[in-house]
This record gives C-alpha cells, sequence and structure tokens, in this order.
C-alpha cells in the first residue's frame, strides 16, 4: 500500500536517498482512511527528515497541500514535478513521449523517475541523465496497459490487453486508453464492421471493493463480459476474490451504468475457460468474415493479472518441455 506501512520503512533514514510519491488516489480505504487527505497522510509516511521526496504534482491540490505541511513536520526537502517541465528541460525526453504516444499518467510517473535522478547527483559523471532515455522504450510494464500473447494458453492470433486496474483512478485511465485504442481500432483485413468494437471484459475483484463504480466507465452497451475469481495469495489470506456468482450479478443488473452488456458468465475460479470463452465470444465484435477476434481486456485486480501471467509461463515451460522430449 506504500507510505506509513511501507516495508522500506524498515530502512534507516540514512539508507534512503530518495523518495517518491506518484498521483494519490482513494484504495484501500479500510486501512488507509475514507478521505483524500487521510490517504495523503498515510502515504507521507514515507517521508524522512532531510531525505529529498520527489511528487507528481499533477495531484489533487488537497493532496499537495497535506504533502507539503507534512513534508514541513519532517523537515522533508519537497519538490513537485510536472511532465511539461522535465520535457522543458530534456527535449528529447519530449520527442520520445510524442514518438511512442506515451500516456499522461505515464509521462508523470517518468518524469518523476527523472526528478529523482536528478537528486544529489545520483549519477556519475560518465552516465549522464539523458543517456538513459533510450531504454524508456524497453522497459516493460506489467500488468499496465501490458499486450502479450496468450499462446500457448489459448489459440488467439491478437494479443490481449493486461491491466490491474483496481481502483476508481486506474479504472479511468484504463477506460481512456480503452476507448482511444482499442474501441476505435480498424481491422487489419476488411472492415466489416466499421471502427467501432465491442470489448470483451475477463474480470475480477477483490472483496470490500466498490465493483459497481470499479467497472461503471469499462463496460459498455454491447460488450461481453467473463467473470473469474483469481486463487490465494501467498502470504496475504486476509485478501479475497469476490465470488464471481456474486460480481456476475452486479453486471447482469445494470447497476454498473451498462443495461444492454451482450453476452456475460460466471467462471468461478477456472481463469483459462474464461479466457477460452471470450476469445471465442470477442469473435463477434471482431471483423466479420476476416476471421480476426475483437478488442480482448482483463481486468479489475492485479491478482487476476498476476494469475493470468503466471498460467502463461507454466504453458509456455510446458510447451518448451514437450519440443525438448519429442
Amino acid at each position: 500500500m506504500g507510505g506509513r506501512l511501507d516495508a522500506t520503512n524498515v530502512l534507516n533514514d540514512s539508507n534512503v536517498l530518495v523518495s517518491i510519491i506518484a498521483k494519490i488516489g482513494y484504495d484501500h480505504q479500510a486501512i488507509l482512511g475514507d478521505t483524500i487527505e487521510k490517504i495523503t497522510r498515510e502515504k507521507a509516511g514515507i517521508m524522512k527528515p532531510g531525505v529529498p521526496c520527489v511528487v507528481d504534482g499533477t495531484n489533487d491540490p488537497a493532496v499537495r497541500s497535506v504533502l507539503e505541511e507534512v513534508a514541513r513536520e519532517t523537515q522533508t526537502p519537497l519538490a513537485f514535478t510536472q511532465p511539461e517541465a522535465v520535457t522543458q528541460e530534456f527535449p528529447e525526453l519530449g520527442k520520445i513521449f510524442e514518438r511512442l504516444n506515451v500516456e499522461l499518467h505515464q509521462q508523470a510517473n517518468i518524469a518523476c523517475a527523472v526528478t529523482a535522478l536528478g537528486q544529489k547527483n545520483f549519477l556519475p559523471p560518465s552516465l549522464p541523465l539523458p543517456s538513459l532515455f533510450q531504454h524508456i522504450p524497453k522497459t516493460p510494464r506489467a500488468g499496465r496497459l501490458h499486450e502479450v500473447s496468450l499462446k500457448p494458453l489459448i489459440a488467439r492470433k491478437q494479443p490481449v490487453l493486461l491491466d490491474g486496474a483496481h481502483n476508481p483512478q486506474s479504472a479511468h485511465v484504463l477506460c481512456s486508453y480503452v476507448d482511444r485504442n482499442l474501441r476505435k481500432q480498424p481491422c487489419t483485413r476488411g472492415n466489416a464492421h466499421g471502427s467501432n468494437h465491442n470489448v470483451t471484459w475477463v474480470i475480477a475483484a477483490s472483496q470490500g471493493k466498490d465493483t459497481q463504480e470499479l467497472f461503471s466507465c469499462m463496460l459498455k452497451p454491447g460488450d461481453n463480459v467473463a467473470v473469474v475469481e483469481f486463487g490465494p495469495v501467498d502470504g496475504m489470506p486476509w485478501v479475497r476474490s469476490v465470488e464471481s456468482a456474486e460480481l456476475l450479478s452486479v453486471v447482469r443488473s445494470g447497476r454498473v451504468s451498462m443495461p444492454n452488456i451482450a453476452r456475460s458468465e460466471g467462471f468461478g475460479g477456472n481463469i483459462v475457460s474464461a479466457l477460452t470463452w471470450a476469445d471465442e465470444i470477442s469473435k463477434s465484435s471482431g471483423c466479420g468474415r476476416s476471421g480476426e477476434s475483437g478488442p480482448m481486456v482483463v481486468a479489475g485486480s492485479l491478482y487476476l493479472v498476476s494469475d493470468v501471467l503466471r498460467l502463461l509461463r507454466e504453458a509456455n515451460n510446458n510447451n518448451i518441455d514437450v519440443l525438448e522430449t519429442s
């Protein structure tokens, strides 16, 4: 969860070079607090006297105000940063953002990292900061707007988008990306359904989440939904998945602002069956007789994304074993 309860707080202040606080939103309210001010004060628990703390300057004014207050209390040097300021200082970074069509929240995160690396002359003269920018396109962001092929787990040709969006803030980021990049994605062979696609979702959620708020911007009329449950989380027995039947009833009730869902089905903990069903159903949202499947997204929980990636690794390892013994 970060902040006051973060594991890095076992370190002595002298062992911490710099801290970073990214965009703060509503999450884990049962532990962090039920207002943005309370949550922010908890997140500010990573601040240490004399240790620079870099903050995403796109945070709400209420968040900034609390952070400034805690910084004064803890005598922490505070540095707010914005992508515009960083790209003005490093124009080559702005060109990378433009060339890669980097999402706004990712620009803000990279701006925080660049500003943090610029603190206290961390980098040696032989490694100037701009020389690191070339590695940004090579940096994986597993589970966050993560396009991946699920072969050989399922027989799908098109990539699937994995995103662990599990709170309103991350859900809106995902929705914006899906609306701009997947729903408007043209067919590669013909254009039987025009340029607008419905999306097929595979979703799960942790118990205690406001599922109506979480999925209200994701699911649109005409979309298809496979509901699953993620498995037990190692070392965290208190984290449990919402039962698929319960989440499916929310989807079908229309309480998530999408009364015209095309197809929906629950699969319990059988994630592979859910993915297989979703791929088959997505073909009705694809490019007609071209044989292409429509967009497919796995979302709602980082634990679900982790399970999918684990299953994919196991399938790939089994495939390698078969090839080696054949």
